[in-house]
């Protein structure tokens, strides 16, 4: 019999896997002790990079004392802003097949270009620290991964970019590519150069259209038993928004297949135009075959579908397709398609990166251009999701559990999702030395670090001369929910009682007579009002702190600091025996109760609750 580990087991397990945002850098001492046993062309990696939406969510995490779900980009610092993408840093094989995932990041909204770079910056700096090889960038074709790699100096015609005096080749995601084509040749109809010449030597122009397309749909389902193209659908030629975003739908309808019907079809009806469209069609699969290899093998005859060699016309095909995309044109579009360029971008920096990989290193025979995309980042998407109950949206908290429970669980697939599974295995397979305390450098130790209060003080001094309002229904709420605190207290004291509570009712009492279910009998406690301005005021320290403060860390310690500071509580000397008990017993409600105004109120704050244990701790 195979015993399964309890629940309590795994979450131990998990508590033990620091992931905190930004650089982790046990993942990277980890990884240079795996390339200091390889050899040297396999320390060359892809770093890529992506943004997954998740939902706005704000809860106290007590280990750190720190509200989670904010904007939170590292040593780069926290915003009030809460944070609704999780940016994420995963490095690739070039030369054999792993990944690893290094780093993520909380941000408001998508990250800007600025701060892309600074991050990008960041990561491949910590990469070249513990001598791990970035030789390419990969990314989709956002405007803000396109201006941030603009900003580190890369354009298309010379995709890279210097850091620390180190070349690295920035390059965009073919599948994202193909199906931007595919998407622009939906709306336009492309005008492009054809193999045909006149008799003065110009070269000729055609106009492929998707409707074509179409045509050779209709005309190839009216055959009784067999097609030419079966796996053709009406959601290939009429693809709804969720379609579009499907890449298997994009490649099928610009394969060898369809083109090769197109062509036989001409003869069978279909309009002689089309030989144009099929034209385009064909060499849109022989660009994807060659940015799509991962085999020495010819798969299925076709010349492309190998990977990159000298010996082949990989090359030769990629400067051909470079002026393909120069020349085209989209009819009726107002301005060029940024993935027009993208794709001379890509082609210019895989040629380059041939070149640099085979001057580099004299093994190096081939390039397998799939690991060149940035598929096994889009799986570990789909694993994070899976992991937290196949949840498309989750919270900032579900995503970091989720991130480790994928690398815990070596990124195992779960398939079905809109990339291929990659095949990669991960760098760490032992989590020995992943899952033991590590010894905290200075900046993880500055990181976890309580922010200095704020110097904006100016909102805490008139805190003392708070004026008592005994008839407002602020005042009267308070007063119930000190009747609430008193009852916390385990020990009988006289004096105590007298402190908090009083035997003359007032009129800020009223809601606690209406809430006595007899009228006969008196149940409730009745705070006296020394401990109800007490409790105000604490209130109003915090609610003010939060305000100004939520995104901060070192929460609870601050707000206490600003509570001995602020708060009279010399009305506690009547029971010296029981002060200290008695201190930390109101300092616990006062939050308590802030957990339960706050829920309808400030959902910033509806998460803060500190335990009995923390707040013994922190006094």
């Amino acid at each position: 019999m195979f015993c399964l580990p309890a629940p309590t087991t795994l979450k131990v397990l998990l508590s033990k896997c620091s992931m905190n945002v930004g650089i982790n850098q046990q993942l990277f001492e980890i990884i240079n002790k795996y390339i200091s046993k390889q050899e040297p062309e396999v320390n060359e990696f892809v770093l890529m990079f992506d943004e997954m939406s998740i939902k706005k969510h704000l809860y106290y995490y007590v280990k750190h004392d720190e509200i989670e779900g904010f904007q939170d980009h590292g040593v780069q610092g926290r915003s009030s802003q809460l944070a609704t993408h999780a940016l994420v840093f995963m490095i690739a094989g070039i030369r054999r097949k792993i990944k690893q995932p290094i780093a993520y990041y909380l941000s408001s909204s998508t990250v800007s270009a600025d701060r892309l770079t600074v991050l990008i910056k960041e990561v491949i700096g910590q990469c070249q620290e513990h001598n791990i090889n970035i030789s390419a960038t990969v990314c989709d074709m956002d405007g803000v991964n396109r201006k941030a790699l603009s900003i580190l100096g890369a354009t298309a015609n010379c995709p890279c970019f210097k850091l620390n005096d180190k070349e690295i080749v920035a390059l965009f995601d073919t599948p994202h590519l193909i199906k931007c084509f595919r998407n622009l040749f939906l709306k336009y109809d492309i005008k492009c150069n054809t193999d045909i010449t006149s008799d003065q030597g110009e070269q000729g122009t055609g106009i492929a259209k998707w409707s074509h397309i179409v045509q050779f749909y209709e005309l190839d389902n009216s055959n009784t038993n067999f097609v030419f193209a079966p796996c053709i659908k009406k959601e290939h030629l009429n693809p709804n928004a969720k379609q579009k975003m499907q890449v298997k739908l994009a490649v099928q309808i610009l394969s060898h297949t369809v083109a090769a019907g197109m062509y036989a079809k001409i003869s069978q009806g279909l309009t002689p135009e089309a030989v144009v469209t099929a034209n385009v069609i064909a060499k849109m699969d022989k660009l994807f075959d060659t940015l799509n290899s991962d085999t020495a093998d010819l798969r299925r005859g076709k010349p492309l579908a190998t990977n990159t060699k000298c010996s082949t016309t990989h090359i030769t095909f990629i400067n051909e397709m470079k002026l393909f995309f120069k020349n085209i044109s989209f009819i009726g579009s107002s301005r060029k398609p940024p993935s027009q360029e993208g794709w001379v971008w890509t082609l210019n920096g895989v040629e380059r990166l041939w070149n640099v990989l085979r001057q580099k290193h004299n093994t190096i025979k081939s390039l397998a251009t799939r690991r060149l995309q940035q598929d096994p980042l889009e799986n570990l998407f789909g694993c994070i999701r899976g992991n937290c109950g196949s949840n498309h949206n989750p919270t900032s908290g579900q995503f970091k559990a989720g991130l480790k429970t994928a690398i815990l669980s070596n990124l195992s697939q779960m398939g079905g999702g809109n990339c291929e599974m990659d095949q990669n295995e991960t760098i760490i397979n032992n989590f020995k030395s992943f899952l033991k305390p590590c010894v905290r450098n200075t900046q993880q130790i500055a990181d976890t670090a309580a922010d200095p209060i704020s110097s904006n003080q100016s909102a805490f001094n008139d805190i003392d001369e708070n004026i008592l309002e005994e008839c407002s229904g602020e005042i009267q709420a308070c007063t119930y929910v000190c009747g609430f605190i008193i009852k916390k207290f385990k020990h009988e004291c006289n004096a105590c009682k007298l402190i908090f509570t009083t035997t003359e009712q007032s009129i800020m009492h009223t809601f606690n007579t209406f809430k006595e279910y007899n009228d006969l009998k008196q149940v409730l406690n009745y705070a006296n009002k020394n401990f109800v301005m007490c409790v105000e005021n604490c209130a109003t320290i915090v609610n003010t702190y939060l305000k100004i403060n939520a995104h901060k860390k070192g929460l609870m310690k601050n707000i206490i600091t600003v509570i001995k500071e602020k708060i009279n509580f010399d009305f506690l000397n009547e029971c010296m025996e029981h002060k200290n008990t008695n201190y930390i017993i109101k300092i616990e409600a006062v939050y308590r109760q802030m957990h339960m105004e706050c829920t309808s109120r400030r959902a910033v704050m509806a998460w803060l609750v500190f335990s009995h244990k923390s707040i013994n701790v922190a006094l």
